[in-house]
């Protein structure tokens, strides 16, 4: 279900759509020549379909043929206008239209092959709307929902807080100033005691003549401000840049702890994500073992046949790690030819038996780069008993792995309680 469904009546610009969209953001389009072309590829390719886009012109369609079109494809539609003065705010009725963009601006096609990849990416993004007034929340769903946003409702704070433990993955709360028992401020600033801005956006929401409430929510932890009554459109703006904002934030995030070559988590972020799981391991909710994985001989790899080579094995053995350690366990590259690891609720045995079956692993594996076919082996050293710090268990690892390396290499070591 990643294709779109491109309608236009002139051509060019279902053209520099089609391109761009291709290009940018890899999805099939599907071009349709007319309404009633439209209608029948949705009817024998519906579920294919993610989105639509279409020009409009109020001499071909009324508005509310425009909205029952819309309706009869139960498709969320783009639809480019020519007359500058409708707004989406002018099709409150019509369920299934996302967004209007003027035609005539041609640097609004940049906007919507971002609104697309947005909408494509909104299926799995969920928003929590908190309000006292039902019909305010009921009309903010409806705006959010038709940007496929997945929506969950609270009629006060109380409400809102029990929700974000129901759903942890809540990306996005939209906050109402004024409410009984618990108001905006007070929920923000209970929210931000567990969710960081960059984490999960907030847009507080206020009456125009309501003071120094914008000013307030913005510094209480709101990321946005939006005042009532505002038009859809802008609503929907400020929805979509928050999000895009977050994913931003992550992007920035993701390099910082990412290791460029191998696509594990860095040093970094192994030592700040490993003293969370220390800190859990010493009030006794898991049980935390640390190893240390060199690559044996790994210089006279890179002298033999290139450092490319060498980084080519690297990767591999990134993947090797990835594929069969389990899930929950931290994996990183700590430097060179070395990965760490934080593996969670390991007896000694456990232990020994899941980091013997790594190093057989890559034993057994046959690196294969370009046209040169190597075999590759790594000492392994663990420490399955928690120190008095994170650090002092991987020094113990590292003792661990000496004594591996010392006893011939391609062994496993355990430093057990």
């Amino acid at each position: 279900m990643n294709r779109i469904l491109i309608m236009e009546n002139v051509g060019s610009v279902a053209q520099l759509l089609s391109y761009k969209i291709r290009a940018r953001l890899q999805f099939p389009v599907t071009l349709a020549q007319s309404p009633h072309h439209a209608r029948q590829l949705v009817r024998e390719y519906g579920p294919n379909f993610f989105v639509g886009l279409m020009e409009w012109n109020e001499t071909d369609m009324s508005v509310a043929d425009l909205v029952a079109f819309t309706d009869d494809l139960g498709l969320p539609m783009i639809v480019f206008v020519d007359s500058p003065g409708l707004e989406v705010s002018d099709l409150d009725q019509a369920t299934f239209i996302v967004d209007t963009v003027h035609k005539r601006n041609i640097h609004e096609v940049d906007y919507v092959t971002g609104l697309v990849h947005r909408l494509y990416h909104n299926r799995t993004v969920k928003v929590l709307v908190v309000d006292d007034a039902a019909f305010a929340r009921k009309h903010m769903r409806n705006l959010l929902e038709r940007h496929q946003l997945s929506v969950v409702e609270a009629s006060n704070g109380w409400q809102a807080l029990e929700l974000l433990e129901a759903h942890p993955d809540i990306r996005l709360a939209v906050i109402d100033y004024f409410m009984p028992r618990m108001d905006g401020l007070e929920l923000i600033g209970r929210i931000r005691d567990r969710h960081p801005p960059d984490e999960m956006a907030i847009i507080g929401i206020s009456a125009h003549d309501s003071g120094s409430a914008p000013e307030r929510l913005l510094k209480g932890g709101a990321n946005d401000f939006l005042a009532k009554p505002f038009s859809n459109g802008e609503f929907l703006c400020r929805v979509v840049r928050n999000l895009e904002d977050l994913d931003y934030l992550e992007e920035i995030k993701d390099a910082a702890y990412r290791d460029y070559l191998t696509g594990l988590y860095n040093r970094r972020y192994f030592m700040e994500a490993g003293w969370k799981l220390f800190a859990n391991g010493r009030r006794g909710n898991i049980h935390l073992c640390v190893a240390l994985i060199d690559v044996d001989f790994f210089k006279s790899i890179n002298d033999s046949f290139g450092h490319d080579v060498g980084d080519r094995v690297l990767s591999q053995i990134a993947e090797l790690l990835q594929l069969h350690l389990r899930e929950a366990d931290l994996v990183a590259r700590f430097g060179g030819e070395e990965f760490c690891v934080a593996a969670l609720n390991l007896g000694d045995v456990d232990a020994i038996r899941l980091f013997e079956k790594v190093r057989r692993l890559i034993d057994e594996h046959r690196f294969q780069v370009g046209s040169n076919i190597l075999r590759v082996a790594v000492s392994i050293g663990v420490c399955t008993h928690l120190g008095n710090s994170l650090e002092e268990m991987i020094c113990e690892a590292d003792r661990s792995l000496y004594r591996a390396k010392h006893k011939g290499r391609n062994n496993v070591v355990v430093n057990m309680a």
